[in-house]
């Protein structure tokens, strides 16, 4: 059962960030070509989805994300350990794509912002083909924080 269209489904922050991210799934994959993963996290990264081609598969794991915020947010050390992921899972001869979507804080990463930015850039955006977006989703987010990172 997809929640996708309920709009009190998108009441919540975590449901705006669903609707955000099932829009973009929408736009850009394309169906048996590019490969997604969706990833989660509060007091630790967890991957929902492991990289796959189906994206009836993306937006089933992003539908079933409504009732998963919980804890404090690794926001930096969370976008590391994606990249790590990208890095042992990810077809590396293909241009990646990182999108975050977040209110932009962070409130319990081992990382400093300066150590995970440092990290985002040797590991992935210092390659040319990679490119990285944060969104931004709720009633507060920090656009300063949102462009630091």
């Amino acid at each position: 059962m997809s929640n996708r269209g309920t709009e009190e489904t998108y009441e919540t922050q975590i449901g705006r960030a669903v609707k955000a991210s099932n829009e973009l799934v929408n736009n850009f994959h394309r169906d048996g070509v590019d490969r997604g993963c969706i990833a989660t996290f509060n007091n630790t990264m967890i991957i929902r989805q492991n990289f796959t081609e189906n994206e009836t598969l993306i937006h089933r794991s992003l539908d079933g994300l409504v009732d998963v915020a919980d804890g404090g947010t690794r926001l930096y050390d969370s976008m590391v350990g994606v990249i790590r992921t990208f890095h042992r899972y990810g077809n590396r001869t293909r241009p990646w794509v990182l999108v975050v979507v977040t209110d932009g804080d962070d409130n319990d990463s081992i990382l400093s912002y300066n150590r995970c930015i440092g990290e985002v850039s040797r590991l992935f955006t210092n390659d040319t083909s990679n490119f990285l977006f944060v969104l931004g989703v709720g009633d507060n987010v920090d656009s300063r924080k949102m462009e630091e990172v």
